[in-house]
């Protein structure tokens, strides 16, 4: 308990002292409670962040998903002594298997993809090419597609929920990145890009009679950003996820 005290100091630490906002904010893995035919909803919220998600299961072993959810925080700025905000929103859908080998473990495959949109203040998509960017960061605006692959492990308790061990593959393609209103006079041009993100989730489910609870806590990380003009690395992906959920299954 003290350890994972540690991490959440940590994790708001990390976010309160950033000088620019990340540009990838993890969203919580779906993992259908289902062993036959059924639908399922769940709500979760964390550190500046909510998500609404739901799947439906066609039988013991196909299901699909789906999930709504956002980030919204603000953070301080140091040039003008005041707080910017950024905000996060993601609309994913996706598609699985899975099988039951024993009474006590489950393994899950799904895949999936959405659209994403967001306000960010960063200095990532700077064009260095250009003879008129530089390293300042800059309001932007974002669009974005996301694809995922993700196994899920279950180890599961005969009386209902378990621990679930998630990795995830993470494919963010910007397509769109503009500069915000405010700084639509800035020389900076900016550059679309592309990321693999790589993040380890795990999930704590606990079995109540009506509703479940889920408790989430994993990291992310894109194994570092290098700009090859300047060899400067920096983390687009906020590193924790901390997460408590209800979610409930209709058979």
């Amino acid at each position: 308990m003290k350890h994972l005290q540690k991490l959440i100091l940590l994790s708001i630490f990390l976010t309160a002292s950033s000088s620019c906002t990340y540009v990838y904010y993890p969203t919580y893995p779906v993992v259908p409670d289902t062993k036959e035919e059924g639908a399922g909803i769940q709500a979760t919220i964390g550190f500046t962040r909510a998500q609404l998600s739901g799947w439906y299961a066609f039988d013991s072993n196909f299901f699909v998903t789906g999930y709504f959810g956002g980030a919204l925080s603000a953070l301080g700025s140091s040039d003008t002594n005041s707080n910017r905000s950024y905000n996060a929103l993601s609309a994913v859908v996706g598609a699985g298997y899975k099988i039951r080998p024993s009474e006590n473990f489950e393994f899950q495959i799904q895949g999936g993809f959405g659209v994403c949109k967001g306000h960010f203040h960063t200095s990532v998509f700077n064009d260095l090419n250009s003879t008129s960017s530089f390293l300042g960061t800059v309001d932007v605006e974002t669009q974005s597609f996301r694809g995922f692959v993700q196994p899920s492990f279950g180890f599961l308790s005969r009386k209902g929920g378990g621990f679930y061990l998630i990795p995830r593959v993470t494919y963010e393609s910007f397509q769109d990145v503009r500069l915000s209103s405010n700084f639509k006079n800035s020389p900076i041009k900016l550059k679309n890009k592309n990321f693999i993100l790589t993040e380890l989730y795990g999930l704590g489910r606990i079995n109540a009679k009506v509703i479940n609870i889920d408790i989430y806590a994993g990291i992310s990380t894109n194994l570092f950003y290098q700009d090859q003009n300047t060899s400067e690395d920096s983390f687009i992906a906020q590193p924790f996820l901390f997460g408590v959920g209800v979610s409930r299954t209709f058979n």
